[in-house]
């Protein structure tokens, strides 16, 4: 999807726009109030990821080659995107630290950490601190070492899946559409990520590889490409920011979004501005455990408003709905809960709703007495908040190195 507005005045956006909340961007054009500062566990992750990105630049200058160019990061943009065009327009087999320049049409503007030579052009690669592969049995990952970062020099893995970060891969299409609009992108539409396991994870933007819901075809599920993805979540929030910018100049509320909860919430900015709506009354539903915007949107089209509303609803009727119950066991049911059919998030989120909007401080779920524990022969405890880097595998001649706790059991226990 295309930007339907005129978004000529729009403000350069980088390349996190569309992997962020749209109430963001939104309220990025508003200003309604001072911005909340970074958490000092925001700052804490930010320190870590700069610190991780320069090993990965110190490994790089060591493995370098002769056409390999690193720009230096003292430089102030207008010299670094000059140097960034002259080291590709020279054919550098590797760019590091590079600005490329602005996309006036797409009011775009990105930085990313690598550039690298993939035949009649350049194709992005990105370094995130955390990691990129999952153990998979019947998996096989295409990677590059650093010291030979191609997308066409590449060794399969088997036994290992790529990680779908849908945020790194969205960012990567941001600098994908950046190189197309100066003219140096590669016919290839790969793109890496270097993670924690410091090896570049190889990724095809026209792959079809994320489920997003669909009105065509008759289908209620779609398969779509990174670059499909990308291109609607940009597009949309450029039409936010030009609305924003409207409503701003005539002084009108004329809005597209309104705040929803997501894990996003935490370390965003407008988090106290968004509250004034999520925690008014009895409580937005997205506060609900579980409640995804999906889910906040089906509420939203049945007239649920808030968790008092979820609260109100039958539990009976949802657990009903969602059993093998026989026809002559669905009787007496609740009409405002019986539309939601088959929801399987229903019954989960009536419970909690009733224990966020309840006088009580706990709550038993419905059939517990909470007076039996089962134990077993042998029980795990397992030091959770030791684990920050993960375990190591050690001796794995396939290249296994850091895989954190989910992984280390199933290694163990498969």
């Amino acid at each position: 999807m295309s930007s339907r507005l005129d978004v000529s005045r729009v403000p350069f956006q980088g390349g996190y726009i569309a992997k962020q909340c749209p109430v963001r961007i939104q309220n990025d054009m508003l200003y309604p109030a001072p911005p909340v500062s970074h958490s000092l566990d925001a700052l804490m992750r930010m320190a870590d990821g700069n610190t991780f990105e320069a090993s990965v630049l110190v490994e790089l200058q060591t493995a370098a080659e002769p056409t390999w160019v690193f720009i230096v990061s003292d430089l102030d943009r207008a010299s670094a995107v000059d140097a960034t065009i002259a080291a590709m327009e020279a054919g550098a087999g590797l760019v590091f630290g590079g600005w490329l320049p602005a996309d006036e049409a797409g009011r775009r503007t990105g930085k990313p950490d690598l550039l690298i030579m993939a035949g009649d052009g350049y194709v992005p690669v990105d370094v995130k601190h955390h990691l990129t592969l999952d153990v998979e049995d019947d998996g096989q990952v295409s990677v590059s070492s650093l010291t030979s970062p191609d997308p066409f020099t590449f060794e399969v893995r088997a036994g290992w899946a790529r990680r779908r970060h849908r945020g790194d891969v969205l960012q990567l299409a941001h600098y994908r559409r950046m190189l197309e609009a100066c003219g140096h992108a590669s016919s290839s539409m790969k793109a890496g990520i270097i993670g924690k396991e410091r090896v570049v994870v190889w990724y095809d933007l026209d792959e079809p590889i994320w489920q997003t819901p669909a009105k065509s075809d008759g289908k209620k599920r779609k398969l779509r490409t990174s670059m499909e993805i990308y291109d609607f979540e940009y597009g949309f929030r450029l039409d936010i920011a030009a609305t924003a910018q409207q409503s701003q100049a005539s002084n009108a509320v004329d809005l597209l979004v309104e705040p929803v909860s997501s894990g996003e919430c935490p370390d965003c900015p407008w988090l106290n501005q968004c509250n004034l709506v999520l925690l008014a009354g009895s409580g937005d539903p997205s506060l609900l455990p579980g409640i995804s915007y999906a889910q906040w949107r089906v509420f939203q089209d049945l007239g649920i408003k808030d968790r008092a509303g979820v609260a109100a609803l039958s539990y009976r009727t949802a657990r009903l709905l969602n059993s093998k119950a026989q026809p002559e066991e669905l009787v007496d049911l609740d009409p405002a809960t019986a539309v939601f059919g088959a929801a399987s998030f229903l019954p989960a989120a009536i419970l909690n709703a009733r224990a966020a909007t309840g006088e009580l401080p706990v709550y038993r779920l419905p059939g517990r007495t909470g007076t039996d524990v089962a134990r077993a022969e042998i029980e795990l405890d397992v030091d959770m908040e030791s684990t920050n880097d993960g375990k190591e595998a050690g001796g794995s001649e396939d290249g296994r190195r850091r895989i954190e706790v989910d992984q280390f059991f199933r290694l163990c226990f498969r």
